[in-house]
């Protein structure tokens, strides 16, 4: 099972032993094993956009058929706020980091070197926790 941080970047170094990443690993290489299932993971929302995750998103996408993801942001270490408002965005737990959904899918079919994996990328800001918990309900 090789690991995200030797796929395609030597400076993933500590992010590759954050669990949420070796969950997300392991899970992937179970669905290789297979050739096909559904994973979900509420995590942390540093690796969609963190530029030290690049090799782990390609991984994921040279594997998955299709990728669904949802940053809720709220990250407050970040300070991050609202691009509409301007006013602090909320977290939906009482966590520092950002979250994000994931939800990656392998199709039985095997795809072909000219088939992509198509990525459903989200962002939800809000600075309150009600619309972000409607939203996703």
């Amino acid at each position: 099972m090789r690991s995200f941080a030797a796929a395609r970047n030597s400076r993933f170094g500590a992010r590759a032993r954050v669990d949420y990443v070796k969950f997300i690993r392991w899970s992937q290489w179970r669905i290789e094993q297979t050739g096909l299932g559904i994973l979900g993971f509420i995590t942390n929302h540093g690796y969609p956009d963190d530029p030290m995750f690049r090799g782990m998103r390609q991984n994921l996408m040279g594997t998955f058929d299709e990728i669904y993801l949802v940053d809720l942001h709220g990250n407050s270490k970040k300070k991050e706020v609202d691009p509409e408002t301007g006013t602090p965005d909320k977290n939906v737990s009482d966590i520092q980091p950002g979250v994000a959904i994931g939800i990656f899918v392998k199709h039985p079919a095997k795809k072909t070197k000219k088939e992509k994996c198509v990525v459903h990328h989200a962002h939800l800001y809000s600075p309150k926790r009600d619309v972000k918990y409607k939203w996703l309900d």
